[in-house]
């Protein structure tokens, strides 16, 4: 979905991927504060998109669950799924990071992506919980799909030589 606001001048495209737009009271202003009690305030009237999280995408999983999971491209290092795609170039890298962005904002979750000339490397927990959940499962398993559909290839044995002990699986 689409909309477009007008800003006096400036015309801003919001694209939305989330199913469900809200609307909002048109009208209202939201006021924020920034540094040395300067406010800014905005027209908070245009639709926004609310997608609340299940009960059980808030359950953190042991680390035997996350292991019976098996998602094989990615490893359970410190507490956060990690995962290294060989993009090979720094332009299929950009691709794959676009495909994972608009999968994590119609989850409504963000993980940490970073991109080398020739990987992506992706790390991810659900910081509400300080852990897993079956959302970053689902994300993981998304963004492995992209990656397979793109011939770009895992790989997991890099991630063993960050230096953080033994992974799962």
């Amino acid at each position: 979905m689409v909309e477009a606001l007008s800003l006096g001048d400036v015309s801003v495209v919001i694209w939305s991927f989330l199913p469900t737009p809200v609307p909002i009271g048109a009208g209202q202003i939201k006021s924020r504060r920034y540094g040395r009690g300067r406010r800014q305030t905005r027209d908070v009237g245009q639709v926004v998109t609310v997608s609340p999280i299940p009960p059980e995408d808030k359950t953190k999983l042991a680390p035997s669950e996350v292991f019976d999971e098996q998602l094989d491209d990615w490893r359970l290092l410190a507490g956060q799924l990690h995962a290294r795609f060989r993009t090979r170039t720094f332009h299929a890298g950009v691709q794959l990071i676009d495909r994972i962005g608009a999968a994590a904002d119609a989850a409504d979750h963000h993980p940490d992506v970073d991109l080398r000339y020739s990987y992506v490397h992706v790390a991810m927990s659900s910081h509400d919980v300080q852990g897993i959940t079956r959302r970053d499962v689902r994300l993981a398993r998304a963004i492995s799909e992209f990656a397979n559909e793109a011939g770009i290839e895992s790989d997991p044995e890099a991630l063993e030589d960050l230096g953080t002990g033994p992974s799962v699986p």
